[in-house]
């Protein structure tokens, strides 16, 4: 890591250097002013990461500066990194109706574009640099792995963008509201004023009560939310899809306890929502088209099938630690009713449309690896989030020789017999036990 970067901090700005720096040379900083953005000023996201995050961010990026006026990036450009501020302001504005239009200042501390980067969309404002400014800089795919070692900041990531929609309509630091959403249901929107359709999506409360056809615009309830996936019908018999007859990744997916008799109709259906909007979620930052995936709804669960140009690694790492990092936090946050348990199977193997939706012998296999009774009696006697098993094939392949953040060890081989068939599988918990037992 630069020398420059450890001997500053955000909020500090460093003194003109000349030659070349001496390793014992040290500047003194010298403190930034920033105008007051209102009566409470926010941590801002580097304030609120912790000692070992701090480390683990700096060791990721490198350190940059932009001059006075100078565009770190234009309104539509591809995000393909992010950027911490650690000394000096930048203008967030967006062009309409043919002239420039002043949305937000950021500062020491903010980090920007993190947004766009995760959804791997384009620019949805212009930032341009108010005087010299100090920064470091991480690619979108170093800052997936940043996340992916430390799950705990998708909740500070949470936390920001909350503040960030929730500022006063005075405060120049708001977050850009281009146009009302009209419709509820299969995307992301804001009641007031609205998020963009690209923003992350987040579930602060998957069902608000003001929910209608039409969301007024009168009042301002900072509620983010996405429902499950647009419908998809089943296959036609004229369709044929690129992947049919192929080796394509099956995962199955079931919420442990679903039809419970302590929930009512109300609560499954909260459960379900939230199920697909953290797989969703934990498919887009990995890096897996989910508008590619084959889905069908299976009632307590789903059917996705990945098409075969997706490596089934992506399905395992980093998905598998996004999706238990979202869910963990889905649980700390929720009831008791609408907590949940999440079982996941995973295999490969040749799927075949039939007109009526999708078979295979594969299919089968990844259904009886769900059902079985030895992972089904580890996850509710330990208690974990969520539960995965991977056929033997995926933890050969893909597990036991991956170079990321898997950890093979923590896998435990499973045999048993699920119906009429022997299964094989290699399974894993993760998360910690929930905050009381579900029955």
């Amino acid at each position: 890591m630069d020398e420059h970067v450890r001997d500053h901090v955000p909020g500090a700005t460093p003194a003109p250097c000349t030659g070349r720096r001496r390793k014992d040379v040290h500047h003194r900083p010298r403190r930034t002013v920033r105008p007051a953005a209102g009566p409470v000023a926010r941590p801002g996201f580097w304030g609120s990461l912790t000692s070992a995050q701090r480390a683990g961010f700096l060791a990721a990026a490198r350190p940059t500066r932009y001059t006075h006026g100078e565009v770190l990036w234009h309104e539509g450009d591809i995000a393909d990194h992010v950027v911490l501020i650690r000394s000096g302001r930048v203008r967030v504005s967006v062009r309409r109706d043919g002239r420039e239009r002043p949305l937000a200042t950021r500062g020491p501390g903010d980090i920007v574009g993190e947004r766009a980067s995760l959804r791997l969309r384009r620019r949805s404002a212009t930032i341009v640099a108010l005087e010299d400014v100090h920064a470091v800089v991480m690619t979108t795919r170093e800052f997936a792995g940043f996340l992916t070692r430390y799950p705990e900041v998708l909740i500070v990531l949470e936390d920001e963008l909350y503040e960030r929609l929730t500022e006063p309509r005075g405060s120049d630091t708001r977050e850009p509201a281009p146009e009302p959403v009209q419709a509820c249901a299969g995307h992301v929107c804001l009641h007031g004023p609205a998020t963009p359709p690209y923003a992350a999506p987040v579930v602060l409360d998957p069902q608000p009560p003001c929910c209608g056809p039409v969301h007024g615009t009168h009042q301002h309830h900072a509620v983010l939310h996405q429902y499950g996936p647009r419908p998809q019908s089943a296959l036609g018999r004229g369709e044929t899809p690129h992947w049919a007859g192929q080796n394509c990744t099956i995962m199955f997916t079931d919420i442990a306890g679903y039809s419970g008799a302590h929930r009512d109709d109300d609560d499954r259906l909260e459960m379900k929502h939230s199920m697909y909007a953290l797989l969703q979620e934990a498919f887009t930052l990995s890096n897996v088209p989910w508008d590619a995936c084959y889905y069908e709804d299976r009632g307590d669960g789903a059917l996705v099938v990945v098409p075969p140009e997706v490596p089934t690694a992506s399905l395992v790492d980093p998905l598998i630690a996004w999706l238990a990092a979202r869910l963990r936090r889905h649980n700390r946050r929720s009831s008791e009713l609408v907590r949940f348990q999440l079982r996941i199977a995973l295999h490969v193997g040749p799927v075949t449309p039939d007109g009526h939706g999708v078979s295979g012998w594969p299919l089968i296999q990844t259904s009886r690896l769900l059902d079985a009774g030895p992972f089904k009696e580890r996850l509710a006697t330990g208690g974990a989030d969520l539960g995965f098993i991977a056929s033997p094939f995926v933890y050969e392949s893909v597990i036991a020789h991956s170079p990321g953040h898997v950890d093979r060890t923590a896998y435990e081989p499973m045999t048993c017999k699920v119906k009429e068939t022997e299964v094989t599988g290699w399974m894993n918990l993760l998360g910690g036990p929930l905050l009381r037992p579900l029955t």
